[in-house]
């Protein structure tokens, strides 16, 4: 879990970058320098917060790292480190290279790491890159087969790009009997501590460390009968000098933390008290040590004080925070900050999106160009920063002359969750359904105070928003500014409550089951329990697309699809038969599941939920038909990303301006590249280039069938155009179905669970699930 950094009352280097700094005085300020006077929309005078001209700024500078666009090959890119001008990144492809890079993104020099052992008669393999010092060490095992295998340790100098004297590591990268406890490595890198490359590998408890020095001795700490719980991830590590190290875990235990003495070689679980430092990856700054980053700040890691001290502010630049996050800082002072590594940017790709190696560049300026804007806040509830989202920012801040938007990090969805390691699917989704609450009540709080932000996006399943004590009504710029021959306004309008939309719909995605035609009937949109129960054990051969094995999943997937029905008289109500016959379905049909779900080429029946999936299956020889509900209804769209603007923001008007922004061509293709956008163009547009990309691997495929990486069930078959019309009249024909509130999701799992476990009968559940939601929306007011 990553989290956001909250900001500390100290700086290293930058004294006032806060966001309270970077605002001329905080809102409850009275005739501050920089304030000007405004109103929400009550009416009611508020104070403006105005950049004044001591904010700092840096100019920033995003370089994307891509391939030789004449080439055909697929590269992997890895950040290796790099210094205050060179970046390092491992290149694996036909070759193993290590490539270095100036600042603006030139290929300095490469070294095929590979070719040096070409003269090898064996399978070699590079791997596990790290710097220690100013070089990057690499191992390499060659093998005739698997059980003599030659291990050895390279190197290549940062400042020259020599490669260094290759030498043979005596025992192997890990001690043979590894194997026989069924230790796995963990995904987190080999990371460098005290001139030793350190792997981790996790047996049934505890952990196990493989160090090995640059001259290729190994070595081994066991920690694997002092842990007797299981640990799942390695998080991060900590170099604290003189050759000790605090490694950071996550487990069944939570949180634990592991001091490595590689002096001794001995490993202890820590005594201090590092809960503060929670889900942080840590890594470690030449010249300033350990610290931690995220989307919104870097911060300095001080063990003395248990405190993290915030560096950098991201706010003092317009750099698209998107792709700031999974970046590793790798210089910092007061005029330059760089950071690098591989950036999430969605693309037209099986899988939607793609990492880019980029290098970030932040150069202090003279001057900050956006002194006398309007200051506006934006916080994205589910904790993401969508790409598209910090792109329209980004552009906001960039051409907009009176107001400039800054990112509040306090509603990020990570800052309510605990720090329970969960092996269990169900334990997590109730975790995430409650920190979801959390977060919806204490922005509740914050909006009715005017507190709070003036943006929000990504709330929209926190259904408790929808007042106009907390949103405004958007119904009338929609009305006004969003014509139905320009936009899917059936998913807009029915997105509202009563008339009044509180959170606008910005992109979309069709949640349905995919059928083979021949399996259904011609004129059937959706399934009744009846139809479904006969589909899963016919056509299906058993197994349940939607439930996965999970009878609480399947439950509520079914709610969510009908949730209309559970009101009466502007009150829940589940003591009706579309719920009763909802459990009685579960019970008696959903089987629970251990393990993943095997889908096998015999199953003609799948879940769908990914705008690249309907692309295929409106291509191919499919129906898309609704989820299993009472009334056997057609699919519904689900929200992706929404908008909504405090109503007691003092800017209204930068909000709606921003709000154009949102609904403008630019954003809306850039949503349209993972979900599909609200505007028809857009979803014109990025659809015709996603059956472009299909159609070159379909061709590819019937040249040469044995290199096809299709996804399942796409025919090689070129597709036509006319699928673009076929999937604009089926997001023409579906309506946006109102999703359970979460603190009501976490009542109906708690209670429902009872039934299914013949502990409860239905009517003493269905009494109790009524009592404790309508106690809870009474409680709201």
């Amino acid at each position: 879990m990553r989290k956001s950094l909250n900001k500390a009352a100290s700086c290293l280097i930058m004294m006032s970058v806060a966001l309270s700094a970077f605002a001329a005085c905080a809102k409850t300020g009275a005739d501050g320098e920089g304030d000007q006077a405004g109103q929400n929309v009550n009416g009611e005078a508020q104070t403006v917060d105005v950049l004044s001209e001591d904010t700092l700024w840096y100019n920033s500078n995003v370089v994307n790292i891509s391939s030789d666009p004449d080439s055909e090959e697929y590269v992997w890119r890895d950040l290796l480190g790099g210094t205050a001008d060179k970046i390092v990144f491992s290149s694996i492809g036909t070759t193993e290279s290590i490539e270095f890079y100036d600042l603006t993104g030139n290929l300095v020099s490469s070294v095929d790491v590979a070719s040096e052992y070409e003269d090898l008669d064996e399978y070699v393999d590079v791997m596990d890159f790290v710097k220690i010092d100013n070089k990057i060490y690499y191992k390499i095992i060659s093998f005739t087969n698997y059980n003599e295998r030659t291990f050895r340790i390279g190197n290549v100098d940062i400042d020259t790009g020599e490669p260094g004297e290759t030498k043979t590591v005596s025992n192997g990268f890990y001690s043979e009997d590894l194997e026989s406890i069924s230790a796995w490595r963990t995904y987190y890198p080999t990371f460098a501590v005290g001139g030793y490359m350190v792997d981790s590998y996790l047996p049934e408890q505890g952990i196990i460390f493989v160090l090995t020095d640059t001259d290729g001795n190994c070595s081994k700490i066991d920690m694997s009968q002092q842990i007797t719980s299981r640990i799942g991830d390695v998080t991060g590590f900590i170099d604290e000098g003189d050759g000790k190290a605090i490694v950071c875990t996550n487990g069944e235990a939570g949180y634990l933390y592991i001091e490595l003495d590689l002096n001794s070689m001995t490993g202890t679980v820590s005594d201090q008290d590092l809960s503060w430092l929670g889900g942080y990856n840590p890594v470690n700054v030449d010249g300033i040590g350990p610290v931690v980053a995220d989307n919104n700040c870097i911060a300095q890691i001080d063990l003395a004080t248990g405190s993290l001290n915030e560096i950098f502010n991201f706010t003092q630049s317009n750099v698209n925070r998107s792709v700031l996050t999974n970046l590793v800082p790798i210089s910092v002072t007061e005029d330059h900050v760089v950071i690098a590594g591989e950036a999430d940017v969605p693309a037209l790709n099986f899988a939607g999106w793609m990492r880019e190696p980029v290098i970030v560049v932040l150069d202090k300026a003279d001057s900050n160009p956006n002194v006398g804007k309007t200051l506006l806040t934006i916080a994205s509830i589910n904790g993401e920063y969508d790409y598209a989202l910090c792109e329209a920012v980004s552009l906001f801040n960039e051409t907009n002359s009176e107001y400039y938007i800054t990112f509040d990090s306090r509603y990020d969805l990570s800052n309510f969750q605990s720090q329970t390691y969960f092996t269990n699917t169900d334990d997590y989704t109730d975790e995430q359904n409650r920190a979801a609450s959390d977060l919806s009540a204490q922005l509740s709080i914050d909006l009715l105070s005017g507190n709070g932000p003036d943006i929000i996006v990504n709330g929209y399943n926190n259904v408790q928003l929808d007042n106009p004590d907390y949103l405004i009504d958007l119904a009338d710029y929609i009305r006004n500014n969003l014509s139905e021959t320009d936009y899917f306004r059936g998913i807009i309008d029915s997105s509202g409550n009563n008339g009044a939309v509180y959170q606008m719909p910005l992109s979309f995605s069709v949640t349905g089951i995919s059928a083979e035609a021949s399996v259904v009937a011609e004129d059937q949109i959706g399934f009744d329990y009846p139809s479904y129960g006969e589909f899963v054990s016919g056509p299906c051969n058993g197994t349940d697309p939607v439930s996965c094995g999970n009878q609480l999943d399947f439950c509520i997937k079914s709610l969510d699809a009908m949730t209309d029905l559970m009101m009466a008289d502007g009150n829940f109500n589940f003591d009706n038969e579309a719920f009763r016959e909802l459990a009685t379905y579960t019970h008696d049909n959903v089987l629970t599941v251990d393990g993943p779900i095997e889908f096998g080429s015999t199953n003609k029946g799948s879940y769908i939920y990914s705008a690249f999936s309907y692309v295929i299956d409106t291509a191919s020889d499919s129906r898309i038909l609704g989820l299993p509900t009472f009334d056997g209804r057609g699919p519904h769209a689900v929200i992706n990303t929404s908008v909504g603007i405090s109503a007691q923001s003092s800017n209204i008007e930068g909000c709606i301006e921003f709000l154009s922004c949102l609904t403008g061509e630019d954003c809306q293709c850039h949503l349209g590249k993972s979900n599909f956008p609200v505007s028809r163009a857009a979803f014109r547009t990025t659809s015709q280039e996603m059956i472009a990309f299909l159609n070159e691997n379909i061709t590819e495929a019937i040249e040469d069938p044995g290199q096809s990486s299709l996804p399942d069930g796409l025919p090689l078959v070129i597709i036509e155009d006319t699928t673009v019309d076929d999937m604009i009249a089926l997001c023409d024909s579906v309506r946006t179905q109102m999703p359970l509130d979460p603190a009501i999701k976490i009542i109906i799992r708690e209670e429902i669970q009872a039934y299914l476990a013949d502990q409860k009968t239905l009517d003493e559940t269905i009494s109790i699930i009524n009592d404790r939601v309508n106690t809870v929306v009474s409680e709201r007011g």
